[in-house]
């Protein structure tokens, strides 16, 4: 297990939290990130090709089978530690359509573990367990999908269609009695390539 009492930081009994400070579909940030932020990806596209995401770290990815001819749907969750340098001009992750959350927590974020990940071809509603998780933690969905589906999550910081990009995430501060998060999505139309992953930030 990870520990995450913070010497000096901020939140109730010195635990860390922290909080979404944006999150965007396409475009520019508003703000640009500090140095220790986590910014978290989501990429959705219509084809199987594999894509550069560096700087970022590329946490799983899923491929649906061909829907028409060649194509295909495939989604990928990547994460990245900001250095501060950034800027806003950050929202191009990778080929496809991209949704960005930037998370900001009262002690900077050193490294990142996932303490979870998988993925599914086709839509069912999902359930992640996240009891045995360190908080703060972060519960994050990319659904990539060629029809026009509505996505929903426990708690979410944000649910939203981003072009192929379905994305939710959900944060979890120590004080969250959260013990699972429920993933759902109406108006599927078929072949949906869908990653899950939980990211523990360490500090």
């Amino acid at each position: 297990m990870l520990w995450h009492k913070a010497q000096g930081a901020g939140g109730a009994g010195g635990d860390i939290t922290g909080e979404l400070i944006e999150f965007k579909f396409a475009g520019q940030l508003v703000t640009a990130p500090q140095a220790g932020d986590l910014l978290v990806g989501h990429v959705g596209s219509y084809t199987s090709a594999v894509s550069t995401y560096s700087p970022y770290t590329q946490v799983i990815r899923a491929v649906s089978s061909a829907w028409s001819g060649s194509y295909t749907e495939s989604s990928n969750i990547v994460y990245k530690i900001a250095t501060g340098s950034e800027g806003t001009n950050i929202m191009n992750i990778g080929g496809g359509s991209s949704v960005m959350g930037v998370y900001r927590f009262s002690s900077p974020v050193t490294s990142v573990s996932v303490a979870f990940s998988t993925t599914q071809q086709g839509f069912a509603s999902k359930t992640i367990d996240t009891s045995s998780y360190d908080k703060p933690h972060i519960v994050v969905c990319t659904i990539a999908c060629h029809g026009n589906p509505s996505i929903a999550m426990t708690n979410s910081d944000y649910a939203l269609r981003g072009g192929y990009s379905n994305a939710a995430a959900s944060l979890r501060n120590p004080d969250s009695s959260l013990t699972s998060a429920v993933i759902t999505m109406t108006n599927t139309t078929f072949n949906e390539a869908c990653s899950y992953a939980v990211l523990v930030p360490n500090f």
